[in-house]
Formats: C-alpha cells, sequence, structure tokens
C-alpha cells in the first residue's frame, strides 16, 4: 500500500509539471508569428571540435563557458560575429561549424528570402557512419582487447512552433552490442537507442525541457564531474530561468531501479540545481546534486524544490540522500582560458565514533586552453583527480550512476595529467596532439561501501595494484566534404601493472576513427494558422 500510495503521489506531480509546462508554453506570447528555435547540438556532434579551436583562440566569447550543451541558434549567432578577416584555416573552421550546426536549426539561411518564418516547420535529416575501433571500452587509456569495424545509421527530425521545439535522434550501431558500458540489447545483428528526444520551450530569460540528450557541466575540455556526458543519455527535466549574467538552473531525473533481491527493487531518483554567473571574462558557478531513493520511495518534493537546499532537507524532512556539492569556475583571458571544477562528495565534520572515520569523497579538475605557442597555434593542459570513494554511499542505491555508468565522471580512484597542442593546419580541420599519463586504482563506485570497520585501512586514493598508462596521440577532426565528416583519436598506450595484475606491461597502438555521410531534406511544414 505504501509504494502504491508514494507511486500515485509521484505520477500526479510528474503530471503536474507537465501541465504546468504546457500551459507556459500556450500562454506565452507569441506576438504574431515567431521565428523559429532550434535544438540542441549533441555533444558528440562535430560542432563542439570547431567551436573549441574557436574559443581558445578568443573568437567566440558569447557562450557559457560551464554548461554545455548549446542551441544551434546561439552557436550560428556566436560564429556571425566573428570578423571575415581570420586566415584561411580560421574562416574554414567558421564555415564548418556553421554547416553542421544548421542540422539542427530552422533558421533560414543568410541569403534567403526575407518572407516570415512560417508557424511550424520541420527538418529531416539522416546520416550513415562506420566507426573503426581496436577497442570497444569507449576510454582509450583503458583500452580492451574487442577491435573491429561497424557500421551504423541515424535520423534525426526536428520540429519547431515559436519558441517551442521538438527533436528526436534514433541511432542504430553495430558498436553498441560491443560497449561493455551499454547495457541495452546486445543480442541482435544491430543495437539501437534514442539518443535524443525532447520538448523543449524556450525565451529570453528561461526554459522549459522535457525529454532527454546529454549535458555537461564544467570546463568544457573535459566531461564534468557532477554532471558529465559520460553516461548515455537519460530523461530528465530541465528548467533554466535568469539571463546569462545570473541563471537557476535544475534537473530532475527518475533513474534505473536497484534490484535488492528476487522480489524487491529499489527506486532511485536524481536531482541538481545550480546557480551560474558570468563577470565579465569570468563564469562560476555553485551546484549542489542527490541521489536518493530506496523501496517505494517515490518523488520527494523536497528535493524537487530547485530553490531548497538538499543538504538541509537531507537532515531535517526528507531523510536519507547522497549529497555532493561542486563549484566551477573559467576564466578568459588574452593569454588563455583558466579553468577549474571541485566535487565535494563527502568530507566528514561532525565529531562521533569509528563511523566517521571513512576517507574523503571528492573530484577535482584543473585546464589550460587557449595558451599562445606561435602564430595561431595553441597548447593546452589538464589535470584531473577523483578519490577511491568518490560517487559511492553506504547505501547501495545512491551510487551516483545510471544504467552502471557515473552520471559525473565514467570512472572513479584515477588521476590523469594531460598536455598538447592545438595545431591551425588546415582548414575545417581540426589537430590536437597530445600526451597523458594516468594513474588508476582498483576503486570503483559500483562496488559496495566498505564497511565501518574497515574504514581505517581503506586508502582515499589509488587503492590496490594501481595500473599505470601513458598514452601520446593525435585527435583530429574535420569535414573531408560538406556532406562527409571523420572523427578519430589515434595513439599509442604503454601499459605498467596492466588489467591491475602486478607486473604486466603492455604496449599497442590504440585508436578509433569515425566517417559519416550526412544525408538532409529540410521542407517547410505550413499550419493553418499562427497560435493565438
Amino acid at each position: 500500500m505504501v509504494s502504491l500510495t508514494a507511486r500515485m503521489a509521484a505520477s500526479v506531480i510528474a503530471r503536474a509539471i507537465e501541465r504546468a509546462a504546457l500551459a507556459v508554453v500556450l500562454v506565452a506570447p507569441w506576438g504574431g508569428v515567431a521565428a523559429q528555435g532550434s535544438a540542441y547540438v549533441p555533444l558528440d556532434d562535430i560542432t563542439y571540435a570547431y567551436l573549441d579551436a574557436l574559443i581558445a583562440r578568443g573568437l567566440v566569447r558569447e557562450l557559457p563557458a560551464l554548461e554545455r550543451p548549446y542551441p544551434a541558434d546561439a552557436i550560428l549567432t556566436a560564429l556571425a560575429g566573428i570578423s571575415a578577416t581570420q586566415s584561411r584555416v580560421v574562416a574554414g573552421w567558421v564555415m564548418a561549424a556553421e554547416r553542421s550546426a544548421r542540422r539542427y536549426s530552422l533558421r533560414p539561411r543568410p541569403g534567403a528570402d526575407d518572407s516570415p518564418p512560417e508557424p511550424v516547420a520541420a527538418a529531416l535529416s539522416a546520416s550513415l557512419f562506420v566507426t573503426t575501433q581496436s577497442s570497444a571500452r569507449r576510454e582509450l587509456m583503458l583500452a580492451d582487447d574487442s577491435s573491429g569495424a561497424y557500421p551504423g545509421g541515424s535520423a534525426r527530425l526536428l520540429l519547431g512552433a515559436g519558441p517551442v521545439v521538438a527533436f528526436g535522434r534514433v541511432t542504430a550501431d553495430v558498436r553498441l552490442r560491443h560497449d561493455p558500458e551499454f547495457t541495452g540489447r546486445t543480442d541482435r545483428v544491430i543495437s539501437g537507442r534514442s539518443d535524443d528526444g525532447y520538448v523543449d520551450a524556450r525565451w529570453r530569460y528561461g526554459e522549459i525541457f522535457s525529454g532527454r540528450t546529454k549535458r555537461s557541466w564544467g570546463p568544457p575540455s573535459l566531461s564534468g564531474l557532477q554532471l558529465g556526458s559520460d553516461a548515455y543519455s537519460y530523461d530528465h527535466l530541465y528548467a533554466r530561468l535568469g539571463t546569462p549574467r545570473l541563471q537557476l538552473s535544475t534537473i530532475l531525473a527518475r533513474l534505473d531501479d536497484d534490484t535488492l533481491s528476487n522480489d524487491t527493487i529499489a527506486q532511485r531518483h536524481f536531482a541538481i540545481h545550480r546557480l551560474s554567473a558570468r563577470v565579465k571574462g569570468v563564469d562560476l558557478a555553485l551546484t549542489e546534486s542527490v541521489v536518493y531513493g530506496g523501496r517505494g520511495r517515490g518523488l520527494d518534493p523536497a528535493y524537487a524544490n530547485p530553490l531548497n537546499l538538499f543538504n538541509l532537507s537531507q537532515y531535517n524532512e526528507s531523510g536519507d540522500g547522497n549529497v555532493s556539492y561542486g563549484a566551477d569556475v573559467s576564466w578568459s583571458t588574452r593569454a588563455g582560458i583558466y579553468g577549474a571544477q571541485l566535487l565535494v562528495d563527502d568530507v566528514q565534520i561532525d565529531t562521533c565514533d569509528s563511523a566517521c572515520d571513512e576517507p574523503a569523497s571528492w573530484g577535482a579538475t584543473l585546464t589550460l586552453d587557449g595558451m599562445p605557442l606561435a602564430g595561431e597555434h595553441r597548447w593546452f593542459a589538464s589535470y584531473t583527480r577523483v578519490s577511491n570513494l568518490a560517487y559511492r554511499a553506504p547505501l547501495p542505491w545512491e551510487r551516483y550512476d545510471v544504467r552502471g555508468v557515473g552520471l559525473g565522471r565514467a570512472w572513479s580512484d584515477y588521476d590523469e595529467a594531460r598536455l598538447g597542442a592545438d595545431l591551425a593546419l588546415v582548414p575545417r580541420a581540426t589537430v590536437r596532439v597530445y600526451g597523458a599519463v594516468r594513474r588508476q586504482g582498483e576503486g570503483d563506485y559500483r562496488l559496495p561501501y566498505p564497511a565501518i570497520a574497515d574504514y581505517a585501512t581503506t586508502p582515499g586514493f589509488l587503492s590496490g595494484v594501481v595500473t599505470r598508462v601513458t598514452r601520446v596521440g593525435v585527435l583530429v577532426h574535420g569535414q573531408l566534404a560538406p556532406w562527409l565528416d571523420v572523427a578519430s583519436d589515434v595513439g599509442f598506450n604503454r601499459s605498467r601493472n596492466a588489467d591491475h595484475v602486478r607486473g604486466r606491461s603492455e604496449s599497442a597502438f590504440e585508436g578509433r576513427i569515425r566517417l559519416s555521410v550526412d544525408l538532409a531534406w529540410q521542407p517547410r511544414l505550413l499550419s493553418e494558422a499562427p497560435v493565438p
């Protein structure tokens, strides 16, 4: 009875949120026929390789530095502000970024007639691709020995009506069958999933989003520590209120259930909210998140309130929850872009018995991007560390993951340093040469939390046999033709204590290359009349 009541309450609240969002959309002032909106450019799109190259050279400053993805129209507006007097290489990047971002926009192309936009418009596109890889695991620094070449394809549908857009992207990809982090059906000839599927209403001072797409909060060169892009996309509600100078963002998600026994299932939920600000060349953000759940536990209104402090709600009202905190900063200067992110998962401040002696759980990232090298070339560097017990909690359903992959980073108990050069060599292609060193302990957020009696002997960082990996690689993203994209990461790995086996050494070329052919069809669909 308790479980049924909780589910009914959660259903009522979810329906109320959806109806409120629909009401806001319908009563919003359209002002006659409004300009068409745009979809988010997915984080795996080649557009971001060009954006990163342009941002590193100080040519794009309008876009927020600590939150992705970006709407296609925001990207197009930022690109339009770049001077036409750039070098041939940079001009090629701008052209390629504009071409790829337009796949997700209903905005008329420059030079089109000046007739008013249609009340309802649509775009349909598709792509065919093939991925050749030496490892089924996506993290090449920890590559496995499953190699192959796998075909795939995706279809995209974009509908727009005033400030409201609907976007869907369905992918069929043989590569998914071999990815150990993909938990969908792999017993068929080809595996598929909905990578994106949402309805989004966006205005000048706010936004309401329902559906799925990948998001990352943090320095753009790495996945966010609290909200990252390593996990496969999942359904969530997202809302934003404010201006680029000051805004509040929040996300609510129902995570996958945790099976405790044959007849017992624990429900799992995720909430995160964030206050961010932009002051001249500085972006700042403070974030709080919580994963909570249990048998028959539905949506908790205290954690759904973006103006509540989750930690206070946890101790005063709502009970158990795995609460974490984050702080981000990005400072853009003429000498480069300096970024930092801190995750505080669990730091004990109470005074009590041995139950308070567990090692601290935390993570940190430091980044340098766009540092002057020679001419238009730049250098970059980063360092990241995630502790042994980060993303874990004593209650198994409070672990910080979705379908077995971290909501933040995909790994814990590791650190990695990276140094490289961002080269301006070829129009319509970005080239990044890098070297990286990684230490990976045996800690894993999917493992049970240590018992209280083991706190004193549990390492805070780098537990067990530590694998050490050195990699030298080259990242290339480019458009070989207006309809043909290539994305590759190819390099050489040297591993010591490989697979956490003491004394085992391995050396191998590890890489991934993806060729994609894009097909687009963009008709205009007319409604009978604009919405009043």
